[in-house]
Formats: structure tokens, C-alpha cells, sequence
């Protein structure tokens, strides 16, 4: 549990108890360990994951769309947005828009997404990960403070996948 009631996140205390809120959250209460089952869609079609809650200290996911989407992640810290990440993207490849090839697309994703490395957890996923014949890499720049990324998946050396993300520490 993280009991925190002040807390200065630029600090590396408070980056290290930022980064640790992280991890869990995305271990627990994330688009991979839960997916659609505990989505809420609201009336503008936003799907919403969370809010994720320990303490002071909250996460949510809200996105839109499906083969290609655009979302944002949000960690709030007594009730004040402190840190997000904001991603676009989606199937880019017409063949791997039936609903076969997309499941089977998202289930790579997730398994990529759940090997995230945890001493950069601001990134979505692993630099590289393989699953028969797909492949997906993930490149970043930055830190947990202020970081922007893209992350792509191939099948058969081709490009079916593509995202951009990005976002940091929010001035609270």
C-alpha cells in the first residue's frame, strides 16, 4: 500500500514511490491483466479502465477506438493529475484488419505489453519481443519525468502495427 500523504516527485524518492505505484498498476489493473472485462464505455464510446486505487495515489486508462485508437493513462495524487502518458495507434496494415488477424494481434500486444521492464516503466513495453512469427520492438527516449516513444509490431518483416506515445511528470 502506498501510504503517502506529501510528496515531492521530482525527488528521487518520489520518483522511485512514483515508478513503484506504476508497476503495480500496471500489474494489476491495466489494459493486460484486465482487458475488456472490466472496461465501463461511456456514452461517447470512451472505454474507461480504473480507477486503480492504493492511498492517495490513483490510476486510470480511457481510450477510444479499436483498430486504430488513441488513449491516455493518468496517475493522480490526492485527486490532482501527476503523471501521464498519452498513445495513438493501431493496425496499419489492411490484410490484418479481419477480426481473426486482430485478435490475434492484440493478444501479441498484451503478452508484449505484460514484459514491460519495470526499471523503465514509463515505457509500454519490452525494447524487443518475439511470438512466432510476429515481432515487436519498442524504442523510447527520456525518463519517468518527461519521455516519448513508438512502438511497432511486424509480421513476417512486415510493418501491420504501429503507436506513438508520450507524457511525463505533470506540475502539480
Amino acid at each position: 500500500m502506498f501510504i503517502v500523504v506529501e510528496m515531492d516527485f521530482k525527488s528521487r524518492k518520489g520518483m522511485r514511490i512514483l515508478s513503484e505505484f506504476l508497476i503495480e498498476a500496471r500489474t494489476t489493473y491495466s489494459y493486460v491483466p484486465v482487458g475488456s472485462a472490466k472496461e465501463k464505455t461511456k456514452d461517447d464510446e470512451t472505454r474507461v479502465i480504473g480507477p486503480y486505487i492504493d492511498g492517495k495515489m490513483s490510476y486510470i486508462d480511457r481510450y477510444k477506438g479499436y483498430e486504430w485508437f488513441k488513449g491516455q493513462e493518468e496517475i493522480s495524487f490526492n485527486d490532482k493529475a501527476l503523471w501521464t502518458r498519452d498513445y495513438e495507434g493501431g493496425i496499419i496494415n489492411e490484410p490484418h484488419k479481419t477480426k481473426e488477424k486482430v485478435c490475434e494481434l492484440y493478444q501479441i500486444l498484451k503478452m508484449a505489453l505484460r514484459n514491460f521492464p519495470h526499471e523503465t516503466c514509463f515505457k509500454r513495453g519490452p525494447d524487443s519481443f518475439r511470438e512466432g512469427e510476429y515481432l515487436y520492438t519498442d524504442v523510447c527516449k527520456g525518463d519517468i519525468v518527461s519521455f516519448k516513444g513508438s512502438e511497432v509490431i511486424m509480421y513476417k518483416n512486415r510493418n501491420v502495427y504501429a503507436l506513438s506515445y508520450g507524457g511525463g511528470l505533470i506540475k502539480i
